[in-house]
């Protein structure tokens, strides 16, 4: 094939089949939508709309939500943009991530290109981003958690670019896009900085001039003028933010005391805990301990024939020193979970997705090494240690696994396998194409643990991530908005949500914003004049016919139901076949 054609022919089928694979049923999984794709949905309806937030305010730069809630800009203008052309729905919010997921997958491929000099690698690390589970789920929820990445790629095929040109406007475009990207997810404000300071480490390592670092630096900071503007006139900001994410008491703390604290004994304590469980392998390759919205829990972050590719990709990395863009790398991999480390949670994934793009160049790094060494000469010494290293690895993680929480992980007993079979291939043969079989047979791996993965993720994880999405809120709102239609209802009630015991379900508090997007999604804002909160002492005052959204266990209305005073007319099922969700008439 003509180079030329090629080079055209190879990224647009990568994009054509990442369009298929990610865009596939976006309604169906995941299950529900979460409350802040609602919020999102909603908020960016209201702009496409008419320009304002639901606050009023003129296309602002950060939309705001609840008192310590603010979205980021790119989320909620690139849904409004959709949402100009399609109307809002379960998929219409979700489709933009799963843009922002496809263009990834096409800027890996351009990246890597120009990384590795080759079509065949570049073609190896988009895949493996495409096949990698945390950014398929992450790239299906219609929120802004891999809105960085796009910023991170661009930022590295610049910088790579630059490193072999020595142009000055592509610095300044490589420190731009960062600049830029400081407004795609929370967590950029902390990594952009970090990968701007990984671009001045790259200019020492070439010696460059000062005139170079302020080039870099015309580039980043003046894009961070509209945030420095926007907090000014937005004072209450920053205290909202550190309430809403625990990070320190800001009623009774300043910025400095807040700091302190944040820097104190326990505090670095727990923080270093949670950048040391941020490569723990059963975290990265088989899925545990991750919030069951975010992984299925039967697979990690990566797929686990990556681990050997990692691996390898580290090692060359860190003994590759003629190569400034290898510790680039290196080093974004290795700071990518640091953004994660402000709040108190563990295996925060979503905090930390700039683990993906690194991982898998390294990774990539990892498989031209092994590809390479198929052609040299022969590594027949190396199967010992690393056969060695993954059976030590996983026997020690079994027993200390069995000591400290008296069971077998389901972590411990693959990685014996993959050290066994190390050891046994190099036993079996030493010749030199052995290694190039092991990575043939590793990267064809890959497809069969996704494809276990894609099979799960659309049949029982929809049933296990169910209750973590909130329940079936959707069926319940539906149902009301279908029967109101057929019945005409005088007016619909919302009870409060409650348990048998009287404690207050914590869907309460984000009922309305749901009902608002399903009322858009179905052109029935008009109801929302006739809704209201359902007092049980005032049912007589409730006008015959009116439609009372409630809960199985609620022992307050499950008496008026006994009572006559109201009388259930559906009762909505969850994906497990139980029920929480009633829907009662007056």
């Amino acid at each position: 094939m003509h180079r030329h054609v090629k080079s055209l022919f190879i990224p647009l089928l990568i994009v054509v089949s990442a369009g298929l694979l990610y865009g596939r049923r976006l309604e169906y999984a995941p299950p529900h939508v979460e409350i802040d794709e609602v919020l999102i949905g909603v908020v960016a309806h209201s702009i496409a709309s008419t320009g304002h937030d639901l606050r009023g305010e003129f296309l602002p730069l950060y939309s705001q939500t609840a008192e310590h809630s603010w979205y980021q800009p790119f989320v909620i203008y690139l849904t409004a943009l959709v949402l100009k052309v399609v109307h809002l729905s379960e998929w219409a919010v979700r489709l933009p991530t799963v843009g922002i997921g496809i263009l990834n997958i096409a800027l890996m491929y351009f990246v890597a290109r120009h990384f590795f000099a080759s079509d065949f690698f570049a073609a190896i690390a988009a895949g493996m981003l495409a096949l990698t589970p945390a950014h398929f789920i992450h790239s299906r929820y219609g929120m802004d958690y891999v809105y960085p990445l796009p910023f991170i790629l661009a930022w590295l095929l610049c910088l790579e670019l630059y490193h072999d040109r020595r142009r000055p406007w592509l610095l300044v475009a490589a420190t731009s896009v960062l600049g830029i990207g400081f407004y795609s997810y929370i967590a950029s404000m902390v990594m952009m900085p970090v990968y701007f300071l990984l671009t001045c480490v790259l200019l020492f390592q070439q010696k460059a001039e000062r005139r170079t670092y302020w080039l870099a630096s015309a580039g980043f900071l003046p894009a961070l003028v509209p945030f420095t503007v926007w907090l000014a006139r937005h004072p209450t900001a920053y205290a909202a933010t550190i309430e809403k994410y625990g990070l320190y008491d800001a009623n009774h703390l300043d910025a400095v005391q807040g700091l302190r604290s944040l820097f104190g004994y326990v505090s670095i304590s727990q923080r270093l805990s949670q950048y040391w469980n941020s490569f723990n392998p059963s975290f990265l390759f088989f899925g545990g301990g991750t919030k069951l919205m975010f992984s299925t829990n039967l697979v990690g972050v990566f797929l686990l024939p990556l681990a050997v590719f990692l691996v390898l990709g580290i090692y060359r990395a860190v003994t590759h020193r003629d190569s400034p863009m290898y510790l680039i790398v290196l080093l974004g991999f290795a700071t990518a979970p640091l953004a994660a480390l402000i709040v108190a949670e563990e295996n925060a994934i979503f905090r930390a997705l700039p683990l993906l793009p690194f991982g898998v160049l390294l990774a990539t790094i990892g498989v031209e090494y092994l590809w390479s060494a198929a052609i040299l000469k022969p590594r027949g010494p190396l199967y010992k240690p690393v056969g060695i290293v993954a059976l030590a690895g996983g026997a020690a993680y079994m027993v200390w696994t069995l000591i400290t929480q008296l069971r077998v992980t389901r972590s411990s007993l693959p990685l014996i396998a993959v050290g066994m079979g190390i050891l046994l291939i190099g036993r079996v043969s030493d010749r030199v194409k052995q290694w190039r079989f092991v990575a043939v047979c590793l990267l064809a791996l890959m497809p069969i643990q996704f494809w276990s993965f894609w099979s799960d993720y659309f049949s029982d994880y929809r049933v296990r991530s169910s209750y973590w999405l909130g329940g079936n809120i959707r069926g319940a709102l539906e149902e009301i908005i279908d029967r109101e239609q057929r019945e005409h209802a005088p007016r619909v009630y919302f009870s409060t949500l409650k348990a048998t015991s009287g404690q207050l379900d914590g869907r309460n508090s984000y009922l309305d914003a749901y009902w608002k997007f399903y009322l858009i999604k179905h052109n029935r804002q008009d109801l929302l004049a006739r809704t209201m909160p359902f007092e049980p002492r005032d049912v007589r005052a409730v006008p015959s016919g009116s439609l009372v959204l409630a809960n199985i266990g609620d022992t307050t209305t499950e008496t008026l139901v006994a009572n006559g005073a109201l009388k259930r007319v559906a009762t909505i099922p969850e994906l497990n076949h139980n029920a929480f969700f009633v829907v009662l008439e007056r």
